[in-house]
């Protein structure tokens, strides 16, 4: 796992990988069949057996008021070695997300994605 960098306690974040690989109740959240025929679907529609593969996951902590910061970024960048383009990110909230700035939620850039 990788704890953030700042040296300020208020910006605490813990981010880990692999948790799929550990622990079951995660392996199972992610080859849930809510997430994976959808995704299937969006990746090929024309293809009822497209096969969906698992990168990897990862797992942001932040704790109730002292959330860190994930800095803004395209998540495409990190998938360059996929030809052709069949790939997507996942997001799945552990936790109720709201627009409040102060909750943490996932945002995006209109017309980014």
């Amino acid at each position: 796992f990788h704890l953030n960098a700042s040296n300020d306690p208020d910006n605490v974040l813990l981010h880990t990988l692999g948790h799929w690989r550990i622990t079951q109740l995660f392996h199972d959240l992610v080859y849930h069949p809510a997430i994976t025929v959808p995704s299937s679907q969006l990746i090929d529609e024309n293809n009822k057996d497209c096969a969906v593969r698992l990168w990897h996951d990862q797992l942001f902590g932040k704790p109730a008021h002292h959330g860190g910061v994930v800095a803004w970024h395209q998540d495409y960048s990190y998938w360059v070695r996929s030809r052709p383009m069949r790939h997507m990110t996942v997001h799945i909230a552990l936790d109720d997300q709201t627009a409040d700035p102060d909750n943490g939620c996932l945002r995006f850039i209109p017309g980014s994605h």
